[in-house]
């Protein structure tokens, strides 16, 4: 019996140390959850297993929006205190908004810890966490209480990686979550979306807010740069996205607002006069309208090829017009007609000053010919 014991003491000593030594520190430190929720937060997990060893019990601990620690490990991106706490908890398990600890990986998450620090939601998701989740039997289909699916809180944050992986290798859908992606501001995104996964960056959402208009309310000036120029917005979209970024210009002093206004208020305009031929039908140019060259001859040594339906270059970053992508509908036959157009007007006019000058030209003949010209021009 005593040698038992003293084998006893000998082995649950390091326990018994453990525990008195982790009391006090844990203590001082102020409530268990408190600590707990930080410990997520912050990434050390091993304070998570000091607290489980002292009886902290992770399903009871939520905060006010019913998130666990694991909610909050996995919006950090803390892969190993997830894994410290998936053995105790649901890895599907929800807030009150019906949020999955994979909906807050693909999301991201900052928390002001000290001076200086950063605090939001959405701040970028993390493809390791989202795996490792993912890995271990979360639902990739888990939709919130308002309808939101973990591939809407990915595009809301912005994350293309997070996309293919939940698009590509585990086959989750991407509707509607065209108005998410564009609110983000994130362009790679909206562009994977709508190149690859083929969603109508047009469509409104069942709030009836149009991916141009979020993209208004929160100034991207890239995102609304590339909606105006691609096949989606229409003119009434275009307008009434005008007219929101008028009203949101006044209210804010950003310089982010101010060029989504102005970029809005320039593409508006245009797209009246036939500016803008990618998203709507071009005007017909003058070279298809034209008879065929007779002789190539004709042919300026500079001028371009036949037009095949291929839109002009963007302009560069010189361009005064080079910040709204103009000049798609203008036609390449206009620089090839106009230059040869000038030169026979300024012989025709030379001549005939000439001639009434030197008098083999009557001034009625000159007279008829300007109204000519003047009708020409």
């Amino acid at each position: 019996m005593i040698c038992f014991a003293a084998s006893a003491v000998v082995v649950s000593s390091p326990l018994v140390a453990t525990s008195a030594a982790a009391a006090p520190s844990l203590a001082a430190r102020g409530p268990r959850a408190t600590i707990a929720r930080n410990a997520a937060k912050d990434g050390d997990s091993v304070l998570l297993l000091r607290l489980l060893q002292s009886g902290w019990r992770p399903g009871a601990d939520r905060d006010r929006r019913g998130a666990t620690a694991l909610h909050l490990s996995a919006g950090h991106g803390h892969d190993s205190c997830c894994e410290a706490l998936l053995p105790l908890l649901d890895v599907n398990d929800h807030t009150r908004e019906g949020a999955t600890p994979l909906h807050f990986a693909v999301a991201g998450m900052k928390s002001r810890r000290g001076r200086g620090g950063q605090n939001g939601f959405g701040t970028g998701g993390h493809v390791s966490t989202a795996r490792l989740l993912l890995d271990r039997g979360a639902d990739p289909a888990a939709v919130t209480s308002d309808g939101n699916s973990v591939v809407h809180w990915a595009a809301w944050a912005g994350g293309t990686k997070l996309l293919r992986l939940l698009c590509e290798e585990h086959g989750q859908a991407a509707a509607a979550g065209a108005p998410n992606a564009a609110s983000s501001g994130a362009l790679s995104s909206c562009k994977y979306l709508a190149e690859s996964c083929g969603l109508d960056f047009g469509a409104p959402n069942a709030e009836g807010a149009t991916p141009l208009t979020k993209a208004v309310v929160q100034s991207r000036p890239p995102v609304v740069e590339w909606l105006i120029a691609s096949p989606h917005c229409s003119l009434a979209d275009l307008r009434e996205a005008a007219a929101l970024a008028s009203r949101l210009e006044k209210r804010r002093t950003t310089a982010d607002a101010a060029r989504v206004a102005a970029l809005l208020r320039a593409s508006s305009s245009l797209r009246l006069r036939g500016g803008f031929a990618r998203c709507i039908a071009p005007r017909p140019s003058l070279q298809a309208a034209a008879p065929p060259r007779a002789s190539p001859r004709a042919v300026l040594p500079d001028a371009p090829e036949e037009d095949d339906g291929v839109s002009a270059p963007p302009p560069s970053e010189g361009d005064d017009l080079g910040d709204f992508g103009l000049r798609r509908g203008l036609g390449v036959a206009v620089d090839a007609v106009l230059p040869t157009r000038l030169v026979i007007v300024a012989w025709s006019v030379v001549i005939n000053v000439f001639g009434v000058a030197f008098g083999f030209v009557p001034p009625t003949v000159f007279s008829q010919f300007c109204g000519l010209m003047r009708l020409s021009m």
